[in-house]
């Protein structure tokens, strides 16, 4: 009987050490891909649109689609939306230098964004949400535009593509984005860009 008895115990510890082994196993499975945002490496490319207010101070809403993820590649479904305020201006000849400040959210979205009805680059599923200082640099006489953005992450959460889940800059490192724009003669859109994205070195 006592034989019988220890030999249910090493059963019943063994499974136990299997069932363990086995959880663990699927919790690794399932822990998202980080996509770290290095220093001077691209890791992601944008391209969007702007649109500027003449509020009390100007305001700016600039919104757009990620086209390509370093480690995901070419995607499609996601978008982000910046919300900024005009905190300095500078003109010398035909360029004028703005500083602003904001909020960009970067979002995984279910259907096709469209740049017609900005609310479609936002959903309820945020995976990235970062403060912003940004310096545009406007040339009149062409008429373009250069940006870069400072970036400060605040909050990440993990989003699937593919069946794969993914987590960007999980460090949450600051990261800064470079882009080209021009200016639309009959606006809105106030202009239209392309650039991006890569970590900063700490």
């Amino acid at each position: 009987m006592i034989p019988t008895l220890l030999s249910l115990r090493v059963i019943r510890t063994a499974g136990l050490a299997v069932a363990i082994l086995l959880s663990s196993a699927i919790a690794q499975a399932q822990d998202p891909i980080p996509i770290d945002f290095l220093a001077d490496q691209p890791t992601l490319e944008v391209i969007g649109q702007v649109t500027n207010f003449a509020t009390t101070p100007p305001t700016s809403q600039q919104i757009g689609r990620v086209t390509w993820i370093r480690g995901i590649g070419f995607v499609f479904n996601v978008t982000f939306f910046t919300q900024a305020t005009v905190i300095n201006a500078n003109v010398v000849g035909g360029i004028r230098s703005v500083i602003r400040t904001g909020v960009t959210t970067f979002y995984l979205v279910s259907s096709p964004p469209d740049f017609s009805n900005p609310d479609s680059f936002k959903s309820d599923h945020p995976i990235l949400v970062s403060t912003l200082r940004q310096q545009v640099v406007v040339n009149d006489t062409v008429p373009s535009f250069s940006v870069v953005n400072v970036n400060n992450t605040t909050s990440v959460a993990p989003f699937t593509i593919n069946g794969t889940s993914y987590v960007l800059n999980p460090a949450r490192r600051s990261f800064r984005t470079h882009l080209s724009g021009a200016l639309n003669a009959t606006p809105p859109p106030t202009g239209w860009f392309g650039g991006y994205i890569v970590g900063i070195k700490h």
